[in-house]
């Protein structure tokens, strides 16, 4: 099936009586928008122009002009500490979805709003999520975390290297995470928006953490440098941290590093061997599954 044609243009209140028409039966017929009635025409073009003075809302239309779907950028929460906090929404056209027009929305969306909102960071590099799993030492937690130093080593020999190297591997990775999970907030402390709110130049970040090359990074993702001039630096004691463990490592645990966030980004993409074993441990040992989806089912998570 061919995708529409169509373009991004940013809304008008002459729009609201169509994207109203997109968005009625979401409430209706569905709880995502958390609304039980469908808003009057003058409501929802109010909410156009008050979301317009702020933040970007674009809509996307076919080479007729018939509007397909719409997208904007809104506040998070409403309270001073979540300022520079915001989020994203999309609405498609029941018969404009499936198209990818979610995919370049989102895209498009992102680009504008990072021209007017600020660059954001946050500790990070743990697969398990939370470092409790990597400090406590219960019986539950010391389970999972065995069964994590298995599933390393398994799932690099599962890509072909040797059980030796696998090994090897395996334990930089763990401990490389481990190190970081010392100097992480838990997830209670994460929970305090003014403490997890820094504010910071680039210029400055460069200064305090002269070892992560984050100016370059943002560049290769395609993040210009003009767009991130100013920083929230969620965590600082994490950042100088971190400065400080990644100019102390050594290649052989940046090359696992790296090799360890390839395998992690398509071990639900290859072979059936691959994906069972990432299904038993984050699905049967982290969530307590019994079995994984059906195939159709992965198969339609896939292109939603």
């Amino acid at each position: 099936m061919s995708s529409p044609a169509f373009r991004f243009r940013l809304a008008t209140l002459d729009d609201a009586p169509a994207l109203l028409s997109i968005y009625a039966p979401y409430v209706e017929k569905t709880a995502i928008s958390f609304e039980y009635d469908v808003p009057s025409l003058d409501e929802f073009r109010r909410r156009i122009a008050d979301i317009s003075r702020k933040y970007p809302y674009l809509v996307a239309e076919d080479e007729n002009g018939q509007l397909l779907g719409y997208a904007y950028t809104h506040t998070f929460i409403a309270r001073k500490a979540y300022d520079h906090c915001a989020e994203s929404t999309i609405y498609l056209a029941l018969d404009a979805r499936k198209h990818g027009l979610g995919k370049r929305f989102y895209r498009a969306i992102e680009e504008l709003s990072l021209a007017q909102n600020i660059y954001n960071l946050s500790q990070g590099g743990l697969t398990l999520g939370a470092k409790d799993y990597y400090l406590n030492n219960d019986a539950a937690t010391v389970a999972i975390r065995e069964a994590y130093k298995a599933y390393l080593a398994k799932m690099f020999q599962l890509y072909g290297f040797s059980a030796a190297d696998a090994v090897q591997y395996a334990q930089a990775i763990f401990l490389h995470e481990t190190s970081l999970a010392f100097v992480s907030k838990s997830r209670t402390e994460l929970r305090d928006p003014q403490a997890n709110y820094n504010k910071m130049t680039l210029k400055q970040f460069c200064e305090n953490y002269p070892n992560i090359p984050l100016e370059a990074l943002a560049n290769g993702e395609g993040i210009k440098s003009e767009y991130m001039q100013e920083l929230i630096v969620g965590q600082p004691a994490f950042f100088a941290a971190y400065d400080k463990l990644s100019a102390a490592e050594n290649a052989s645990v940046l090359k696992a590093l790296m090799l360890w966030s390839v395998i992690r980004s398509s071990s639900a993409y290859l072979t059936d061997e691959i994906r069972e074993a990432n299904f038993d441990f984050f699905g049967k040992t982290m969530s307590g599954r019994k079995e994984d989806y059906p195939l159709w089912k992965r198969a339609t998570n896939q292109v939603e």
